[in-house]
C-alpha cells in the first residue's frame, strides 16, 4: 500500500510539474578566428547551442594571455585556447608575479 502511494505521488509530481525553459547564459573565449577554433561560431549560428538550452555568447579576446586570464577570473565560462597560455598563467598565479 505504501508502495503504491509512492507511485502515485510521483507521478502526480511529474504530471503537475511546470517546466521552464530559460537558457542558461554562457560565455565562449576565442583566441583567433582560425577554422580550427570555428565550432562555437558554428554551434551558434546553426542553433546547437540553444538545442541544448543554452544562450551563448561567442567572444574574440585575441592573445593566448589574456584569454587565460579571462578564464581564471571568470569573465569566460569556457575558452579555446592553447594548453601553453593556460600553463603559463597558472605558473605565474602561483608565484604572483
Amino acid at each position: 500500500m505504501k508502495n503504491l502511494f509512492a507511485v502515485a505521488a510521483a507521478c502526480l509530481l511529474f504530471v503537475f510539474m511546470e517546466e521552464t525553459s530559460v537558457a542558461e547564459k554562457v560565455r565562449v573565449g576565442v583566441v583567433s578566428p582560425a577554422p580550427g577554433l570555428s565550432a562555437p561560431w558554428i554551434a551558434k549560428e546553426t542553433g546547437i547551442f540553444a538545442k541544448h538550452g543554452l544562450d551563448a555568447d561567442v567572444i574574440l579576446l585575441t592573445g593566448s594571455p589574456r584569454l587565460a586570464q579571462s578564464l581564471i577570473a571568470g569573465d569566460v565560462h569556457y575558452a579555446l585556447v592553447g594548453a601553453a597560455a593556460v600553463m603559463r598563467a597558472r605558473v605565474c598565479a602561483e608565484r604572483k608575479w
